[in-house]
């Protein structure tokens, strides 16, 4: 049994980061009123349940991801007064209601993604100048009781913002910016698959030749990283935004035991409890499909998520994630210049999507 304050928290870990751990899991009602500092069965379960309804990978172990997302969770609209600054942006639970109650006002925020970045100042400052307060983009006592006032309960989840319906008015990907994202790199090569080829390999692979493709219609590319480094997640997302990229393609390979055997394909677009992206749905779904149409792969049923890549792009993104299980026929249709039969199938579902009307 460990008994440091280290992350991650593994279920029999004891110690003061537990208790700190189980008091916020209380504060959510996702655990009895029970503080013993040891990370037990109960306490495993609730962290697995507080994954799920964050759309995080569900493991059970409070890592970075799971932490970080545990302590905005606590955080209410008016626990504090929220304004831009600069990296890392100010995140958490009020950030997220405050941009609901501005998008169902009219407002656009972007992605409600719990982060107050330029598009929510923006909108805050519109909100401020249309009721007549100081329009600052600080949003402190005044505004939060002037949002309350106009506002009317929201409906249901914004699913859909005209930012990312702008982006797709016809003329397939000449002059579309894909950012394309490789997990892994240098000194993490993550998992291996069943034909021995590491994450960071695969996924670079995979990324060049639909690079290459992307190329053939005139699109512009950005692969996130070289063979010999590993950027972090969020300085991934920050290249994305700095590039103005239109669509990010993370890719990736899953881990989890049912894709041990599995030669199979989840596409994940954002999504949390207080937000859907559309767009991200539809290019998941079309990937998905063709893949399936051509027999490339197996391909599993799109889900939503909230991994940084996906939240912290302010473009459109997608994640794919390959099972461990891969065949060495799925790596040949990578490879095989003649006929790359996945990186067609991408390159050929972003293409209809984009020709696609509104």
């Amino acid at each position: 049994m460990r008994s440091d304050r280290s992350l991650p928290i593994h279920s029999g870990d004891s110690g003061t980061g537990v208790f700190d751990l189980q008091r916020r899991l209380i504060d959510l009602g996702l655990l009895d009123h029970h503080k013993h500092g040891i990370c037990d069965e109960q306490t495993t379960e609730a962290v697995r349940a507080f994954q799920s309804s964050r759309n995080l990978r569900v493991d059970g172990i409070t890592g970075l991801e799971t932490w970080g997302v545990l302590i905005e969770a606590g955080w209410r609209l008016g626990d504090r007064v929220l304004f831009e600054r600069y990296p890392p942006w100010q995140r958490g639970d009020d950030v997220a209601s405050l941009q609901e109650h501005l998008a169902n006002l009219g407002f656009d925020v972007g992605k409600v993604d719990g982060i107050f970045g330029p598009f929510a100042r923006r909108a805050s400052i519109e909100l401020q100048r249309n009721c007549g307060l100081v329009p600052d983009g600080v949003v402190g006592v005044d505004t939060i009781r002037t949002l309350h006032r106009v506002s009317t309960a929201p409906a249901g989840r914004p699913s859909l913002t005209l930012r990312e319906e702008l982006i797709r008015f016809g003329g397939g990907l000449s002059n579309r910016r894909i950012f394309l994202d490789p997990h892994g790199g240098a000194e993490r090569p993550g998992p291996i698959s069943a034909a021995g080829m590491a994450e960071a390999d695969f996924s670079f692979a995979l990324a060049l030749s639909l690079a290459e493709r992307i190329h053939t219609a005139a699109g512009i590319t950005l692969i996130s990283r070289d063979p010999d480094t590993a950027p972090e997640p969020s300085d991934r997302a920050s290249l994305a935004n700095w590039f103005g990229a239109n669509v990010v393609i993370a890719i990736g390979m899953r881990t989890d035991p049912a894709a041990a055997d599995a030669d199979t394909l989840v596409a994940s677009y954002y999504g949390t409890p207080h937000f859907v992206s559309s767009a991200g749905r539809a290019i998941a779904h079309a990937i998905g499909q063709r893949c399936d149409l051509d027999g490339a792969i197996d391909v599993l049923p799109p889900i939503p998520s909230s991994r940084p890549i996906l939240r912290e792009t302010r473009a459109v993104s997608v994640l794919l994630e390959f099972g461990v299980g891969l065949s060495q026929n799925t790596f040949e249709g990578i490879a095989d210049p003649a006929s790359p039969r996945l990186p067609n199938c991408i390159f050929a579902a972003l293409d209809a999507y984009f020709r696609s009307p509104r």
